[in-house]
């Protein structure tokens, strides 16, 4: 047992990270089962990041499906660089299907600012025409 605190941390954030590499899913479930006050929406975030890269439909299904508001956004935001740049419009249509109104706007902006970085041009038409608003430098 670590007694320090930030040293318990690192080292289950290391282990979790080691975890999602080899069985991505499983470390999500079970990442998802801990205490909020352990750190658990950001380990739930590289987890998620790391299944985006092994299966990007899987880690957004099972992201979509979560009752826990905290752990559907910190979800949401870690899959969103990976889901922008494979299709911006097909991330920002899984986006707009999120049910709480707060991880909605937060995933929408975050895939429209990869999206930006990436085709400024498409991203701008996109927000043009659909009608959501957003800082000209977000």
């Amino acid at each position: 047992t670590l007694p320090d605190p930030a040293s318990r941390q690192r080292a289950l954030a290391s282990a979790v990270a080691t975890w999602a590499q080899q069985d991505a899913a499983t470390a999500a479930a079970w990442t998802a089962t801990t205490p909020a006050d352990t750190g658990r929406d950001a380990l739930f975030a590289d987890v998620v990041s790391h299944w985006s890269v092994q299966d990007l439909a899987a880690a957004s299904n099972y992201v979509a499906s979560l009752g826990d508001a905290a752990l559907q956004k910190a979800g949401a935001l870690a899959l969103a660089p990976t889901l922008a740049q494979a299709d911006p419009r097909a991330a920002l249509d899984w986006a707009a299907k999120l049910p709480r109104l707060d991880t909605r706007q937060e995933a929408t902006r975050a895939i429209y600012r990869h999206w930006l970085d990436n085709d400024p041009a498409a991203a701008r038409a996109w927000a043009a025409k659909s009608g959501h608003r957003f800082e000209t430098n977000p």
